[in-house]
């Protein structure tokens, strides 16, 4: 079966740094085996199968006013990679691990050659992640999530630097009306 996804777009110069443009589109989404026909669990969330789904459609239009010279960089470069273990001590209790590589960098940018070869920005090169989930359904589902990045760069010259940093995320889930 194949389904086409049509776009049709334009963009057009008012002046010299103004543009106006529209697009309108068209998009096609079968649910998967999964979805249909096995349920699963996964980060604290249980997802119940439904054999009764049917495809998704959907179609839009926008419309834009951009003003400004904006310069996108030629190519990049991104090598990395990305591990992650889940382990299931007792049956309502579940930890994750994970690590993420990511060198990205800037590999050709035309008008500023002095960019090349630096970072491309907002991207860690290190991702550390790690998350405990514990699940009751007659209380609650609580899950921890913890999320390491190292470095990045807020700008394209590396002059502005972003601290590594943390990120913690915390949910409690209760079904107030079981099936």
């Amino acid at each position: 079966m194949c389904h086409l996804h049509p776009k049709w777009s334009a963009l057009y110069r008012v002046g010299g740094w103004v543009r106006v443009g529209a697009s309108a589109y068209q998009a096609f989404r079968a649910p998967t085996l999964n979805e249909l026909y096995r349920s699963f669990g996964f980060g604290g969330f249980l997802f119940e199968a439904n054999g009764q789904l049917s495809p998704a459609r959907l179609s839009g239009v926008d419309a834009k006013i951009e003003g400004g010279n904006v310069q996108n960089v030629g190519r990049t470069r991104t090598v990395g990679g990305e591990a992650s273990l889940t382990w299931q001590p007792l049956t309502p209790l579940s930890v994750q691990l994970g690590y993420a590589y990511t060198d990205s960098v800037i590999t050709e940018f035309p008008g500023h050659a002095d960019r090349e070869g630096r970072f491309v920005p907002h991207i860690s090169r290190h991702q550390v992640s790690g998350g405990l989930s514990r699940s009751h359904p007659q209380l609650a589902d609580v899950t921890i999530q913890v999320r390491y990045l190292s470095r990045q760069y807020a700008d394209d010259a590396n002059t502005q630097p972003i601290a590594d940093f943390i990120v913690i995320d915390a949910s409690i889930q209760r079904n107030l009306f079981p099936a």
